[in-house]
């Protein structure tokens, strides 16, 4: 590019490139005073107004070309360096042209198809890349010919190969159309940013004004954004011309300076630590000069205004660019390390010291980069440039702050906003925003690499190691709020991510996005989400008093974060409170003075005298309350006779007493269980020198003149919460005397029960224990029975790190191993609620597999005998390891589970719908009698127990009672499981009881102020969200009293700046408490509840405003008061609560406000996700399923073996179609082989009439309007007699029977199929057979078909492959077949024949004389075995306009037919009428009579049952292949059944594609609700053919197994007769009684009618009033009084 500045001042731009890109770019912002010469185009101009005397020399222009301004300053600054020269002399500069071509050594014009290249070498690539290299021929025929700029016309062969040795990729190369299409999409780009900047929106005219909410919204609801989420708002610039160069300019630079580098280095033989670190040590500084050499390239760089910046930069990020670089050579560096080289790679880094893992972590970092960069030079080298200005990247505190951090921070989003204009460039903006979501997390996970303290997860696991020398210097502590922000873990906040808040500042999108962005990076890398879980102050002291009771020893990295943890959290009068935020108390004071002295801090620490002051000021440590005496008399600084006696023996009551502890709350047994051991052997530790000094300095008194005993039940009032009780007084009073005097062999027997109690505890959770109290003191137990060395003993070691988390506050015990799943759950649910989940899909699936590995899967041994519920399905607060699940977590498990079952491409389903069952039947198992859900167990006592509560700190301990919380998330749970159309079979009665009783129980807990108590967060703002949501979920009006008074609550509670806050004690006194500043925790729930109940707008608007105004620029949300609390009293943090629920909020509220009706969001993606499915089939069934498919599939290929779309088919008019139908006696003519099935007589039931309508909007009008179908009222025109009974035709419906033929039906549906959907979509493949599957059996899958065509005799065989097979042949189906040959799979089967035979025909009904049988438009007599087994049945096809005055314009389709191998004669008319007059009623003989016959008598006689139990093979089923209709389960065509069948199992196909499950997890899913589908059909048609005389039963077992039965008195054949199975012969009877009901009552028809229509169950027949009813009347038979008691 040469600038110019003419006589008049004007500026002149001429830039000379053949880069396609940069043409593009100036193409499109091409300016008057600009001209553009395209080397390989040099005649054709750019610019405007081309003109001759424009032309420009391109002599002159390459003279041009040269040009180097010697007075550009390009660097300004420089590093001390010896390199330095050379440095200058290799460093291409973005104003410089030396750029040399890769190919020939000529002038290079930029990088071409990603490699720098001259202009001709670029056009040469362009043309014949593609081309055969055998076209090409080598002069040398050695193709070994010297490329030159002089030489390189001379082989174009050795000319191509250098070309592709250079790096130049032939997928780079644009075709016309992919040119036109970007050029189209960048001025779309363009214009999109124009429209952007331009004047915001106006409204209609005629529109009221917009209010603040909806301006707040107004980005995201534009009918053009993009998949509804507004992502298209977030376009960002097009690159401009600088951007290309400057892109062009580092990726040269980088290239350049690092093509020369050496191999990778791979370890020699090198045995000790002095070689190894002077090996690495040469390494390092070999790469470090490289590193240097190529940031100043980098003119920012060189720019920096202080010298001391750039040292800074490099020393501190160096290491933090080397994944980038390892990502550059990876493919090299595959080659060039061998196994064993591998291993001394590992060998020598230990020896460096690398113990911590930071090189196989940097390794793993690469491995990423590599597949998110795919080694793009140019993206490789702007994260370089990124890495290198981000200030503190390293997170080394003793790195000096910048001296202009602005520059710095400038630079860093300068290449940021490049990179991200370039990937958006290239990939879309959809792909950029999840390439910066992995960048991100990259760059956290760099940054944890560079830490001391690391956390390390697995499987739940959170434990913190140390890799340095030397103690960390503490991140700053904020003394104000006392709550740890997770500065530790959330390291990643100090980095310069853009997020452009100041763009889009009110647009939710972008919080929403900028939160989840931030928040995804946090998830570790088993899915699940750490965070802090401290708070209470009374935990550390059991765990350092274990310590230095049992000599195990902390770190000392980890002492010193304790004591800084204690000192950090002191109070200004040198107490501590019983949590973070408490006052003091001599509860926490006492306990964390110890613990600090024997973490090793002298007395005459200034801090410990302010503590000591203040427990003498108390009066001394006998005032601490009963759980700190414990402790105490543990580390030996008071007497065992100072508590109140632990009565061991309480232990060895009969359990049924109401005081015995297996009725305890499990968390007040666990603690009690260790206690009560500990105090019955008096466990006291070595009375050291420092625990003597402790005596002194805990009391007041000397220690030797205390009476312990008088101090027993003292307490100061700091601490009282919860006061002994009168009853508990007498108590102590009794167990204190029998101490003195207890029975030894009793004591025995308790320690006995305790010891081994303890010992299953520690078993069932892994050592892990159900909290930390119990923990530290069951380790205790472990330690005097067991020993120190045993092997429980090192098993308890091993986990006590599971309870330490360390944040800037110091290192603190946790008030469990975690919140793992908790979060996690309430995470997915966050995520997903925004809608964008599509974008987090490797987040989210990441934490489906969390989900999956923490569900407990059995239950723990001996539950019974250690008091234990059942654990089964159900999932616990943190981790599968510690074993307890609770009812919350475990709703809360479900519901994220079936949302990403839903909402994700989640493949495989790990979590199986028999895991989702046992987790509902483990909710099921636990709920209270009050309606309500407790947390771990049923509620084993009531509420007088409380009496007996020794903890004076603490409240409602003893029972475990329901709470609003727990069985809100149950109700939800269960609502949402019973949702799901795959589990409604599964205790659905039981489900629907159970949530009823949670709502009453949640209706009856709201408070006269319209909140509910929260229990287990502050406080009635979670509570009352909790219960708004249930309410609402189940279909509570919001405008109910419950609703409006929670709303009114909430409205009272709203601050001033818009948000709510609520201290912790609200907790405490059980009545609302404001925080003295709003909360974003407290808001968010408030928001969430008033969006569900549609509250005022005006106050959500405010309450949104607040949180976006409270936002971080990173995303994230400031840390502020607790959240958590527990037993009333106890405050316990949840960090990640301020990103959850936020997150939360935002979404709900840009979906509420979008008009996104639907709680449950689907994927906003409406493309198609798959390419080809192929349907097997194309009658009705194949039809209906390839309509559903096609929102799936991209093509769907139907192979229909008949000539379905031949002309006369498709063409002809309605009349001609009845002709057809009417007249036909062979098919042939119609393109069908014999005489096809669609001929005879097909009933189209209710519900499958209702399918066929929704999915074809047009159809039922059609066939109404055209071809004259009738719609019949059962009311009306209906009569069916069932052997000999008349049904009742007092229906207490309106129903209606839908009546037309089945070729006419077919025929119109492929008319509306072939006219709804292009070629291109449905193709047809007509007279063809499939004669074989194509099958991969190593992965188990159908990958297409093999087929023949029937008009040709070439045996040669067509291939046709599909991601998705469907079999729709019908009843002579081959694919049991296929699959055995295949797969060598087995599906199991049953066929009934019944010897049905029948003869259809069409005639036109006249009068008979009798008005009431000429008003039966539907109707007949069915057979029945085993005495009737001859029937009849007629049915409207047409309408008919007559003069005629004796016809009932009726155009019907007849059937009549026999079973028990009885056929009807089809021979002629005359002789089936005598044979109707015979064995039928006179009623259907005259109808016939009366009856015109049009076309022929149509016989059939193959008929039968056939049922494959495709569920029962499971997994083993092939993938991408389902059966559908009659392939998978075929009736007697007496039933009518099969169409609607057929029906509804493609719609449940379609149902399941709809919930995003993979095409893999989609056969098991499907055959597992299919079949139930043919259950239901199937019962309904087999039930009477058992009692068939003639009965044929052929059964096929899951081995193969052949073996038929048969009812004969032929004693030739030799066969077992079938033995009928109870429940059938339970079905028999009741079926038979039901008819005879149904005679008398026109409410037991008309769910008859139901039944048959498969609208309903057959099992709703069996409803108590049906079924008593049934009872009554069959017991009644005996004494004759049947019928009286019907007709009454």
């Amino acid at each position: 590019m040469y600038r110019k500045a003419n006589m008049n001042g004007q500026t002149k731009m001429i830039i000379i490139t053949s880069d396609e890109d940069l043409i593009r770019q100036l193409a499109l912002n091409k300016r008057p005073d600009t001209r553009i010469v395209d080397l390989d185009r040099p005649n054709q101009h750019l610019g405007a107004n081309p003109n001759e005397n424009d032309m420009i020399d391109l002599a002159v222009l390459a003279e041009l070309s040269t040009h180097d301004s010697k007075s550009d300053q390009v660097y300004k600054r420089a590093l001390d360096s010896s390199h330095e020269s050379r440095s200058k002399q290799a460093r291409p500069s973005r104003k410089s042209a030396d750029l040399i071509c890769a190919i020939c050594g000529d002038r290079a014009v930029g990088f071409n198809y990603d490699a720098l290249s001259c202009a001709s070498c670029k056009a040469f690539f362009r043309r014949n890349a593609n081309q055969s290299r055998d076209k090409l021929r080598c002069y040398t025929n050695q193709g070994r010919c010297s490329v030159s700029h002089e030489t390189h016309r001379k082989c174009p062969r050795c000319r191509l190969d250098r070309c592709f040795e250079a790096g130049m990729r032939k997928d780079f190369i644009l075709s016309e159309e992919e040119k036109q299409r970007r050029k189209k999409r960048l001025e779309e780009n363009r214009n999109a940013t124009e429209k952007q900047n331009s004047s915001p929106p106006s409204l209609p005219a005629n529109e009221e004004p917009l209010d603040d909410i909806d301006r707040l919204l107004l980005n995201l609801s534009e009918p053009n954004s993009a998949d509804s989420i507004g992502i298209e708002s977030l376009l960002f610039d097009t690159l401009s011309i600088e951007d290309w160069l400057a892109i062009e300019s580092i990726r040269s630079s980088f290239i350049e300076t690092f093509k020369n580098v050496q191999q990778p280095f791979c370890a020699g033989d090198v045995f000790d630590r002095d070689s190894a670190l002077v090996a690495w040590s040469h390494k390092t500084s070999q790469m470090s000069l490289h590193f240097i050499e190529f940031f100043r390239h980098i003119e920012e760089f060189e720019n920096l205004s202080y010298p001391d910046d750039r040292f800074l930069l490099i020393k501190f990020n160096i290491l933090s660019a080397f994944s980038v670089y390892k990502c550059h050579i990876h493919g090299t560096e595959a080659l060039s390390c061998t196994p064993e080289q591998e291993e001394k790679h590992r060998l020598f880094f230990e020896l460096c010291g690398d113990t911590g893992g930071i090189m196989k972590g940097f390794i793993e970092i690469k491995l990423i980069l590599v597949q998110l960069t795919n080694q793009d030079p140019a993206v490789l080298a702007l994260i370089m440039a990124i890495i290198l200005f981000t200030d503190h990247l390293a997170m080394d505190e003793k790195q000096p702050s910048l001296n202009d951090p602005i520059a710095v921070g400038r630079a860093q989003i300068h290449y940021t906003k490049l990179l991200w204009n370039y990937v958006a460039n290239k990939q879309g903006e959809a792909k950029a925003h999840k390439f910066f979501i992995d960048l991100l997390a990259i760059m956290f996970r760099i940054q944890v690499l560079q830490m001391a303290w690391r956390l390390i997860c697995d499987r739940g696991r959170q434990l913190w190691r140390y890799f340095q020398d030397e103690p960390a210097v503490s991140i700053d502590y904020d003394e104000e709020n006392p709550n740890s922000s997770d500065k530790i873990y959330h390291q990643y906040d100090k980095l310069r991510i853009p997020t452009f808040q100041e763009e889009l500042s009110a647009s939710v999108v972008k919080s929403i996005l900028s939160a989840v962005n931030y928040y995804s990076a946090l998830q570790a890398e088993d899915g699940h989400w750490p965070g802090d879980y401290g708070g209470p102050m009374f935990l550390l002291p059991g765990a350092v008093i274990t310590s230095y009771v049992t000599n195990f020893q902390f770190t000392e990295e980890q002492k010193y974060q304790l004591i800084r943890y204690l000192f950090n959290h002191q109070l200004p009068n040198g107490g501590w409170g019983t949590h973070i935020e408490n006052r003091s108390t001599m509860f926490g004071t006492v306990l964390n003075y110890i613990s600090l002295r024997l973490l090793g801090v002298p007395f005459t620490n200034e801090r410990l005298q302010k503590a000591h002051h203040f427990i003498q000021s108390e009066g001394g440590a006998m005032y601490a309350p009963s759980w700190a005496k414990f402790w105490l008399c543990v580390l030996g600084v008071m007497p065992w006779e100072g508590v109140n006696s632990l009565f061991p023996e309480l232990w060895l009551l009969p359990e049924w007493l109401p005081i015995h502890p297996s009725r305890y709350w499990c968390h007040c047994r666990m603690v009690y269980v260790p206690m009560s051991y500990v105090y019955a052997e008096k466990i006291v530790g070595e009375i050291t020198p420092l625990v003597r000094e402790l005596r002194k300095e805990l009391y007041v008194e000397k220690y030797e003149s205390i009476d312990f005993t008088k101090h027993r039940n003292s307490i100061s009032a700091l601490d009282l919460y919860y006061p002994q009780t009168a009853l508990l007084k007498v108590l102590n009073f009794c167990t204190n005397t029998y101490e003195t005097v207890h029975i030894r062999q009793l004591r025995d027997k308790a320690r006995e029960f305790l010891i081994n109690y303890i010992e299953a505890e520690d078993e069932h959770t892994n050592y892990v224990n159900i909290g930390p109290v119990n923990k530290f003191i069951n380790m205790l137990s472990i330690w005097y029975a067991k020993g120190r060395d045993s092997k429980q003993f090192h098993q308890h070691l091993t986990r006590v790190d599971d309870y330490l988390w360390l944040s800037e506050d110091g290192m603190k015990i946790q008030g469990y191993n975690g919140s793992q799943l908790w979060d996690t759950a309430f995470s997915i649910q966050a995520i997903l609620e925004t809608g964008l989940g599509h974008l987090y899909n490797k987040c989210l699936s990441s934490a489906y597999y969390y989900l999956d590995i923490s569900q407990v899967l059995e239950d723990v041994k001996d539950y019974v005998k250690f008091y234990r519920h059942i654990s089964k399905g159900g999932w616990p607060f943190s981790t599968r390891d510690h074993g307890w699940p609770i009812t919350d977590c475990t709703a809360e498990g479900i519901k994220a589970t079936l949302l990403l079952h839903e909402q994700m491409s989640i493949s495989p389903h790990r979590i199986s719908s028999d895991r989702l069952e046992d987790a509902v039947n483990f909710l099921l198992s636990i709920q209270n009698k009050d309606g309500g859900w407790a947390t771990y167990e049923l509620q084993r006592s009531t509420a007088w127990i409380e009496l007996l509560n020794p903890a004076e700190v603490f409240q409602g301990i003893m029972v475990d009672y329901s709470y609003t919380e727990c069985t809100s998330a149950c109700v939800q749970a269960l609502w949402k499981f019973r949702a799901q159309s795959y589990f409604a079979n599964h205790r659905r009665k039981e489900i629907d009881d159970a949530i009823q009783r949670g709502i009453e129980f949640i209706k009856g807990k709201q408070r006269p102020d319209g909140s509910w108590y929260g229990s287990w967060a502050v406080c009635f703002t979670y509570g009352t969200w909790f219960a708004i949501e249930a309410l609402i979920t189940v279909g509570e009006s919001p405008n109910s009293k419950f609703i409006q008074r929670a709303v009114q609550f909430l409205l009272s509670k709203q601050n001033a700046d818009g948000g709510w806050g609520e201290s912790y004690l609200s907790c405490v006194h059980k009545t609302y408490v404001p925080h003295k500043h709003s909360q974003v925790v407290n808001t968010a729930w408030a928001v969430l509840s008033l969006i569900l109940a549609k509250a005022d707008n005006s106050a959500i608007r405010r309450g949104v405003q607040f949180l976006l105004k409270k936002q971080c620029a990173n995303g994230d949300w400031n840390q502020e008061a607790i959240s958590g609390v527990f037993n009333g009293n106890c405050m316990i943090s949840y960090t990640n609560y301020r990103n959850i629920f936020p997150i939360w909020a935002l979404g709900i509220i840009y979906f509420v406000y979008n008009q996104q009706k639907n709680r449950i969001r689907t994927n906003v993606s409406s493309d198609k996700q798959y390419e080809h499915a192929i349907i097997m089939g194309g009658s009705i069934s194949g039809m209906t399923t390839a309509a559903y498919l096609s929102k799936y599939f991209k093509r769907i290929t139907i192979i229909e073996p008949d000539d379905v779309l031949n002309e006369t088919l498709m063409n002809s008019t309605a009349e001609e179609l009845l002709d057809y139908r009417c007249n036909l006696k062979n098919s042939n003519t119609l393109g069908r082989s014999g005489t096809s099935q669609s001929y005879q007589i097909h009933v189209l039931q209710g519900e499958g009439g209702k399918i066929l309508f929704d999915l074809f909007p047009n159809l039922k009008n059609r066939l109404i309007n055209e071809h004259g179908a009738k719609v019949v009222s059962l009311k009306e025109n209906f009569r069916f007699v069932i052997g000999d009974v008349l049904l009742n035709k007092n229906l207490t419906e309106d129903l209606s029977w839908f009546c037309i033929d089945r070729f006419t039906l077919e025929t119109i549906i492929r008319r509306e199929l072939c006219s709804s959907f292009n070629q291109q979509t449905i193709q047809w493949v007509c007279n063809t057979r499939v004669s074989r599957l194509i099958v991969d059996r190593s992965t188990n899958a159908v990958q297409g078909v093999r087929y023949r065509s029937k008009t040709t005799s070439d045996e040669q065989e067509n291939v046709l492959y599909g991601d998705f097979i469907v079999d729709c042949t019908g009843r002579f189906s081959s694919s049991i077949k296929w699959l055995k040959q295949d797969f060598d799979l087995t599906i199991p089967t049953e066929q009934l024949h019944v010897g049905t035979g029948y003869v259809s025909f069409v005639g036109e009904r006249f009068k008979t004389g009798n008005s009431t049988l000429d008003s039966i438009h539907v109707g007949g007599n069915a057979a029945h075995a085993p005495h009737h087994n001859k029937g009849f049945l007629t049915t409207p096809i047409r309408q008919l306009n007559t003069s005629d005055r004796n016809s009932l314009g009726l155009l019907s389709n007849f059937a009549v037919y026999c079973i028990n191998n009885e056929y009807p004669p089809n021979d002629t008319y005359e002789s089936l009428l005598e044979w109707v007059k015979e064995h039928l009623p006179n009623d259907y003989y005259l109808m016939l009579k009366s009856t015109k016959l049009i076309g022929p008598l149509l016989p059939y006689r193959r008929a039968f049952d056939d049922r494959k139990y495709v569920e029962s093979v499971g997994r083993r089923w092939p993938r991408n292949y389902v059966l559908v209709g009659d392939a998978m389960c075929v009736f007697n065509p007496k039933n009518g059944q099969g169409m609607t069948h057929a029906c509804r199992q493609a719609r449940q196909l379609n149902e399941i594609f709809s919930r995003k499950y993979s095409l893999e997890e989609i056969p098991y899913v499907y055959n597992r609700q299919a079949s139930s589908i043919s259950e239901e059909c199937w019962l309904g048609s087999i039930t009477n053919d058992w009692a068939v005389p003639s009965l044929k039963l052929v059964k096929t077992d899951k081995n193969g197994q052949t073996k038929t039965y048969q009812r004969t008195d032929d004693p030739t054949l030799n066969c077992l007769p079938p033995q009928i199975p109870l429940f059938m012969q339970f079905l028999q009877w009741y079926t038979y009684w039901l008819i005879k009901c149904a005679a008398y009552s026109g409410e037991l028809t008309t769910a008859f009618i139901h039944v048959v229509f498969q609208e309903k169950t057959p099992y709703s027949l069996l409803k108590p009033r049906f079924f008593f009813r049934i009872l009554f009347a069959s017991i009644l038979d005996s004494f004759n009084l049947t019928k009286q008691f019907l007709t009454s």
